[in-house]
């Protein structure tokens, strides 16, 4: 009880306590010290005169002008130690008057209690000017201050936002360098590629070649037949495979021209519905007014097909396929396309996406993720290389989880579209005797061409190079000119048929080659002369040879 008591004893002289200061603090405060001053003062004089006195005036009027400075006006305090010292000399006008001795003596006392007041009022002032530099000082400090952190909040903010264009520009900048290393990759893969594609072009054309004519002699017995036709099909199998090599390494043929996208994906859409089943749903959205592209239809619409297809491997549960297009145009800041206009087709699938350590490496030849005899490998390389040899490109989005989408852009042509052309007339197949000059620098394609010919009943004669037909054309009389494009030497087949073209107007020049570029060189001249692609078989030869001859040389000298 005694506790509680105390306590509560505590809490009001807390109270109190606080009361009191708020009522100091009101008197401190600058219309609390006027108002002091002022009723101070007016009780000084007051007191000073009903009954004037030396230490009254003296000390009462000091502190009346002591608390003038707390208000920190210079004006209210000499007002007040004015006001004080009119006070001082009334109060002994009007006050009891003392004898003429006294009254001097305090007059002259007053008078010094003026100069006193007077000097305290300058103390005063100089405190309130003191006081007031001080204030201005700390203003100047505090708005410094705050100068000073609204710098450093922008300092902040621009060094945020510094390091973040920094990331973003160092993040832009691997991404470029990612994209660039995997171009270069691509490349070199591509020329590897090419390089043993051709080669592999003449091989097979030596076996193909070796092997039609095994199956065609009627003296060899039925099983060994058999074994010469089902390494015949393995060679096929090993040209195809060769020609989608050369379309990854961008030197297969493409036979361009302008198409109109929207046919193009109505025609694999009907194509699609039929190879994916029924669990897939498939959907086309074309933009307006699309672009032409200049472009090999049959290639592009297997490498959409082959998309679709990969879409649907990678849903065995079923899912979607959304097959668009679009106009893009593209500025200076694309890695591996040109500034231009552009049409984007996009495959996109609900599947079950790649990693990105998948998607780096899914243009790469013979690398697949489905199981043993489900892919060879070669599907997304085709796409790539036929994408970057109509002058676009392809790229992959996919992540775990989320789908993939794949990316073509084909280059846009103004060009308008091409009339399909009429077929040829068949030419009847007539035997005719002449004289064939076969150019090959590899053996094994130049024998086999010239037994192919010999067992037409032409009379052959083979040179290893174009320097060394030179002369054989002009000792000898040739009918028709047999030649390879790249050869050693120095002059190639095509420099050897535009040699024949000018010494030997009416000489029939057929021109073979693995190469895209040679193919692409020979179709820039027009219909000039004739060519035929490796790897070719005796009977493509033959039947070429046959239906020259029997133009006689017209469609040469056109």
């Amino acid at each position: 009880m005694a506790s509680h008591k105390s306590a509560l004893k505590t809490a009001s002289y807390a109270c109190a306590l606080k009361r009191a200061r708020e009522r100091v603090s009101q008197l401190l405060s600058k219309r609390g010290a006027i108002a002091l001053t002022i009723t101070v003062t007016t009780l000084f004089a007051v007191g000073d005169f009903v009954a004037p006195g030396e230490l009254n005036v003296s000390i009462f009027y000091a502190l009346s002008v002591a608390l003038a400075g707390r208000v920190r006006s210079r004006r209210f305090l000499w007002a007040i130690t004015g006001m004080c010292v009119l006070l001082a000399y009334a109060g002994l006008a009007v006050g009891p008057q003392p004898g003429a001795p006294v009254l001097l003596a305090m007059y002259i006392n007053r008078s010094f209690v003026a100069l006193g007041l007077a000097m305290v009022a300058a103390i005063v002032h100089q405190r309130i000017r003191i006081l007031e530099r001080l204030e201005q000082a700390r203003d100047l400090q505090r708005r410094q201050n705050e100068s000073l952190l609204d710098a450093e909040t922008e300092l902040r903010r621009v060094n945020e936002e510094l390091e973040h264009r920094v990331d973003r520009e160092v993040q832009r900048r691997l991404e470029v360098e990612q994209e660039l290393h995997q171009a270069q990759k691509m490349e070199a893969i591509g020329q590897l590629t090419g390089g043993v594609a051709h080669d592999f072009n003449n091989l097979l054309t030596i076996v193909i070649g070796n092997l039609e004519l095994i199956v065609a002699r009627s003296s060899i017995d039925e099983s060994c037949r058999r074994l010469a036709e089902t390494a015949l099909h393995g060679a096929e199998d090993g040209s195809r495979l060769t020609q989608q090599l050369l379309s990854f390494a961008r030197r297969g043929r493409l036979d361009s021209e302008t198409l109109a996208i929207d046919r193009v994906l109505d025609a694999v859409m009907a194509l699609a519905r039929r190879a994916i089943g029924e669990t897939i749903e498939v959907f086309i959205e074309v933009g307006d007014d699309l672009w032409s592209c200049c472009a090999d239809q049959a290639q592009l619409r297997s490498a959409l097909l082959n998309l679709v297809i990969n879409a649907r491997d990678a849903m065995p549960e079923g899912g979607r396929v959304v097959i668009a297009a679009r106009n893009v145009t593209f500025g200076e800041d694309a890695v591996d396309l040109a500034r231009g206009e552009y049409v984007h087709i996009t495959v996109q699938d609900t599947g079950a996406g790649m990693p990105p350590d998948v998607v780096n490496r899914a243009f790469e030849p013979f690398f697949t993720t489905k199981e043993i005899g489900k892919g060879s490998g070669l599907g997304l390389s085709m796409v790539y290389g036929f994408a970057k040899q109509s002058g676009g490109t392809v790229r992959i989005e996919s992540a775990p989880n989320c789908g993939t989408t794949v990316h073509l852009y084909l280059p846009r042509t103004t060009l308008s579209s091409v009339a399909e052309p009429a077929p040829e007339r068949p030419i009847p197949f007539q035997k005719k005797s002449a004289t064939i000059l076969v150019v090959e620098d590899e053996p094994g394609v130049r024998q086999l061409t010239a037994e192919s010919l010999e067992g037409c009943g032409y009379r052959v004669m083979q040179a290893a190079d174009a320097r060394a037909a030179v002369p054989m054309l002009e000792r000898e009389t040739i009918d028709l000119l047999v030649s390879d494009i790249v050869m050693p030497g120095g002059m190639s087949g095509l420099d050897l048929a535009e040699e024949v073209r000018h010494r030997y107007r009416n000489l029939p020049v057929l021109l073979t080659t693995g190469y895209a570029e040679a193919i692409d060189r020979v179709t820039a001249q027009g219909q000039r002369f004739e060519l035929l692609q490796k790897p070719f078989r005796p009977n493509d030869l033959t039947a070429k040879i046959h239906q020259m001859l029997n133009l006689g040389g017209e469609r040469q000298s056109a």
